[in-house]
């Protein structure tokens, strides 16, 4: 019974595993809504197509928005 756990286990380990791996590289490669991005801090820039909100905080700067069609940043 325990080996029968035991593998059960490792098969799901396995088939999880690499749909995880394909996920975090995914976010690597593209920005996310679920990240804040800084900007306007002398350090960092928005990802493409985002812009730049405030309001500026020293030290920290902004945030990066993506906005849709219409929409301005407001502070």
């Amino acid at each position: 019974m325990f080996k029968a756990s035991l593998f059960a286990v490792s098969l799901i380990v396995c088939l999880i595993s690499p749909s995880t791996i394909a996920a975090s590289a995914s976010e690597a490669v593209s920005p996310t809504l679920k990240t804040d991005y800084h900007c306007a801090n002398g350090v960092d820039e928005c990802p493409a197509g985002w812009f730049c909100c405030g309001p500026i905080i020293p030290g920290v700067g902004g945030i990066c928005r993506l906005l849709g069609e219409g929409e301005v940043c407001l502070a």
